[in-house]
């Protein structure tokens, strides 16, 4: 929650979040021992958020058993790379946010 400061202006970029979403398809094309490995990168719209964003990430996928993890890293205002794993070679797609609140 935004923290108000007396005589401070009150203007919409103070109170409303950014937020983009999206999906990408990962195809796991990357064999480790026992499963496979898939990656992709999301570059955000330059000067979209102003501060590193929330991330959020879930896998689309009808067998589930089969799916092992779905993770992201080097977060940042630019983008960030998600990186999932799965015992079969089956392309999944994986719905992700990104969100800034602002005064976090």
């Amino acid at each position: 929650m935004y923290m108000w400061k007396a005589g401070e202006l009150i203007t919409a970029e103070k109170l409303s979040p950014k937020i983009l979403a999206g999906e990408v398809l990962i195809q796991f094309n990357q064999p480790v021992s026992d499963y496979y490995r898939g990656e992709a990168t999301i570059t955000f719209p330059s000067g979209f958020f102003t501060e590193t964003p929330m991330v959020l990430l879930t896998a689309r996928t009808t067998v589930p058993g089969t799916f092992i993890t779905v993770s992201y890293s080097a977060k940042s205002v630019n983008g960030f790379s998600i990186y999932a794993a799965r015992y079969t070679t089956t392309a999944t797609w994986i719905d992700w946010m990104a969100i800034q609140v602002p005064g976090t």
